[in-house]
């Protein structure tokens, strides 16, 4: 029997969407748009943050990985199928010189370059995660959870980027800080 034990208790409130959000929400859902599957694979990071912190981490560079991917398909379409089947570049490298370049079709803008903290927390965090994926490391908490924060960050840039201007509200304000409900009025 274990001798200690832990217990996580969290909430979350319902997300309260503002009419210009719910109709461009609604739309994408009635043209079968499908959630990005980086987000997807991010939500499942951060529900392991407490209890796997090293499957967190892989699943959470993952989501950046293929959330990149997705920025670049969305951007230049043509490009979607080198995009999504060619191995991935250096993601800091992408974030760094390549994104900042491309610009979104239609009502996105381009990405502002991403701040160096971001940067190198990303950096730090791929390191881990080809340790980990390779030799089995260990991930500490006060690694995994700005890493993770700087994902999160990152992906929902891109989908401003992409003119979604209510992904702003799900930013984190800080790599050291949660959202304090989860997610914020929208």
């Amino acid at each position: 029997m274990p001798s200690t034990f832990t217990v996580e208790v969290t909430s979350s409130d319902r997300i309260e969407l503002m009419s210009e959000a719910a109709t461009e929400l609604q739309a994408l859902v009635d043209g079968g748009q499908l959630e990005p599957l980086g987000h997807v694979l991010f939500r499942e990071a951060w529900s392991q943050r407490g209890s796997n912190r090293r499957g967190s981490l892989l699943l959470g560079i993952t989501a950046l990985e293929i959330g990149i991917k997705e920025y670049i398909a969305a951007c230049i379409p043509d490009a979607e199928w080198l995009a999504m089947n060619a191995p991935t570049p250096p993601v800091v490298k992408m974030l760094r010189d390549y994104l900042p370049g491309l610009r979104p079709l239609g009502e996105g803008s381009a990405l502002q370059p991403f701040d160096d903290e971001i940067l190198e927390t990303l950096r730090v965090a791929v390191e881990i995660r080809n340790r980990l994926a390779h030799r089995g490391a260990d991930v500490t908490a006060n690694r995994l959870l700005p890493a993770l924060r700087a994902v999160r960050n990152v992906l929902w840039t891109l989908d401003v980027a992409l003119g979604y201007g209510w992904a702003q509200a799900h930013i984190f304000p800080s790599l050291q800080e949660d959202v304090s409900q989860g997610y914020r009025r929208i």
